[in-house]
């Protein structure tokens, strides 16, 4: 009965008009948690008015709340050229939701992850968790030479362990680059037991056991839990 009352009041507000009788609704059915019965009726109302800033607004904000990033991201284009929202939430909802993508494009096989990859925008390449999961899903696709080219990318632009730790695991072109490369982040990095394992693997990779060997036994003794674990 509340609810009634509410929209009428809305519908009288708004001299008759549906988009804002069905902004309201929407609005409520929101509040109340009914996801899907929002969701289908702003879906119906962007298709009438694909351009109006709070059906983008309140559409993408369902959107989100229900976690479907796979709809979220067909809204993307619409968002960016009405600035219905600010660049800081744009950006914000890219770097969320890119990285829910990802599993989707993973599983229609390695050129549509890197297609995927390609498209999507700097800002969010840039993304540490966004390079994590990328680069842990070629590796699984036996793509190591795209993923080591990624994270020797990203590592040369910032520190994050996962990255490190990810680029031990991928079977570059040439793995004396590769260990020549991880070595080479080494002085600023000395005691950092992540660093010390993916340079034992690339050591063991280049089959140079001994270094391999003391590079390994160093880093168990920093950190023997977390290199227990080091693994994708």
């Amino acid at each position: 009965l509340f609810r009634s009352r509410y929209l009428q009041a809305a519908f009288d507000v708004s001299a008759g008009s549906d988009v804002a009788v069905r902004l309201t609704q929407a609005q409520l059915q929101l509040k109340h948690g009914e996801l899907e019965q929002g969701i289908r009726n702003l879906q119906r109302l962007y298709q009438e008015s694909p351009k109006h800033p709070q059906v983008l607004r309140l559409l993408c904000t369902l959107y989100e709340v229900a976690n479907d990033w796979k709809e979220l991201f067909t809204l993307l284009p619409a968002l960016r050229t009405s600035q219905a929202i600010s660049k800081e939430t744009l950006e914000r909802l890219e770097k969320k939701g890119y990285p829910a993508l990802l599993p989707i494009y993973s599983e229609k096989g390695v050129k549509s992850l890197i297609a995927f990859w390609e498209d999507s925008p700097t800002s969010v390449q840039l993304h540490p968790p966004f390079i994590r999961d990328y680069a842990k899903l070629l590796i699984q696709h036996e793509a190591h030479e795209e993923a080591e080219a990624v994270l020797r990318y990203a590592l040369k632009k910032m520190w994050e362990e996962d990255l490190i730790r990810l680029y031990g695991l991928a079977a570059g072109r040439n793995a004396k680059k590769q260990l020549a490369f991880a070595e080479s982040l080494l002085p600023e990095h000395f005691n950092n037991a992540i660093l010390l394992l993916t340079i034992g693997r690339l050591a063991a990779r280049n089959q140079l056991w001994g270094k391999a060997g003391d590079y390994l036994e160093k880093s168990l003794s920093l950190k023997p839990l977390e290199i227990g674990r080091a693994h994708v």
